[in-house]
């Protein structure tokens, strides 16, 4: 029977939902945390191939731990350079 009160049917909606998606997610558990486990490691290898076929244009260094910092005061140094052009 539908309710009148449409607040009233929110809020039984809700606690109902509510307490339908806590039990799903206990008798599913191992399987959520199994694919959020796999998708992390896929990501990760995904980002590790991706930095592997990087390389640095300036000197040609491609090893993956050196490409974040390498070379990082040179473009600093090059932004401020072009900013200081422009005026």
């Amino acid at each position: 029977m539908p309710y009148k009160d449409e607040e009233r049917q929110k809020e039984y909606h809700k606690a109902y939902f509510r307490a339908y998606n806590k039990g799903w997610y206990q008798r599913h558990r191992e399987r959520i945390i199994q694919d959020r486990r796999q998708r992390q490691k896929d990501i990760q290898d995904w980002y590790r191939t991706y930095k592997n076929i990087l390389h640095c244009i300036d000197c040609g260094e491609n090893h993956p731990a050196c490409l974040q910092f390498h070379h990082k005061f040179k473009a600093f140094y090059y932004q401020l350079y072009c900013w200081e052009r422009s005026c």
